[in-house]
């Protein structure tokens, strides 16, 4: 277990998960295969899958009708889906603009707003509703072994978004000779004060197959905060492939850094972006 402090949002704690089933990595020591990725997060879809498929989503409409037979009698019935109501929902409103953005692009997270996270249904806590990430504690206090609740950080959640974030990895230039890409298993947690003891963990985030390259790594963030039109773009990175082949065939692994970024929504800064170098020495 690693960790490392982060004002004032806590102590930013991550361990290996190596029974997640990541990917298998690759080197190509001639170089050629491409391997930049890209992230692509945004903070609401709900709106764009209700345009790019409205009969798997269909857009909320207030049906009214009126009984001939009395005037005041107006009965209305809201139609189709307003919002974000579970995560399944939300996971398949992610693929769907994930899917838009080209073939590369596969979801990498999502989430409804204001539903604990997790899709284990013999948890007391699937599905349940939230405000805070405590909220969706099995016990008493949060665990490593909990699941998050969506904007839960800011106990403000724009309630009904539905989260999206999409990644792409195999993709631009020929890489450089030497160049390795892998997805390493990890999961991150907040504890109030280090170390990583989890006597007081404060946010639990989902365990996940995380990418790195020793390529080119780039993120862009859409719609932050849940407003329409606030995008930005994070600061690219640029790893090294080190000696390359023939140096790791001899466990000689000096000189190469892997690159990563990946997203987090509603933080107590808002909407995130995290960028992580990994040096071999």
């Amino acid at each position: 277990v690693e960790g490392a402090a982060i004002f004032p949002i806590g102590f930013l704690c991550f361990r290996p998960r190596p029974d997640l089933d990541c990917p298998t990595g690759l080197i190509d020591c001639d170089g050629g295969t491409p391997m930049d990725q890209d992230n692509i997060q945004i903070h609401n879809v709900v709106s764009f899958a209700q345009a790019a498929d409205p009969n798997q989503f269909p857009p909320f409409v207030v049906n009214c009708l009126v009984n001939p037979d009395d005037v005041n009698d107006l009965s209305c019935l809201g139609l189709g889906s307003p919002d974000c109501k579970a995560n399944q929902t939300c996971s398949d409103m992610c693929d769907v603009y994930c899917a838009s953005l080209g073939p590369a692009y596969t979801q990498e997270s999502s989430g409804c707003e204001g539903i604990c996270q997790g899709e284990d249904p013999n948890s007391t806590k699937f599905g349940a509703t939230c405000v805070l990430h405590a909220d969706c504690a099995e016990g008493l206090t949060l665990t490593i072994e909990d699941v998050s609740c969506a904007g839960g950080s800011v106990a403000a959640a724009h309630v009904g978004a539905c989260q999206c974030e999409c990644s792409a990895i195999g993709i631009g230039a020929p890489s450089r000779p030497g160049a390795i890409r892998t997805q390493t298993g990890l999961q991150s947690w907040i504890e109030a004060a280090g170390p990583c003891d989890q006597t007081d963990v404060s946010i639990v985030l989902e365990p996940d197959c995380v990418a790195f390259t020793s390529e080119l790594s780039t993120a862009t963030v859409l719609d932050a905060q849940n407003q329409q039109g606030n995008d930005w773009t994070a600061v690219p990175l640029m790893g090294s492939p080190g000696a390359g082949c023939a140096a790791l065939a001899t466990s000689v692994t000096a000189g190469g850094s892997s690159v990563s970024h990946s997203g987090n929504f509603d933080s107590v800064f808002g909407d995130i972006v995290s960028r992580s170098v990994v040096v071999t020495k």
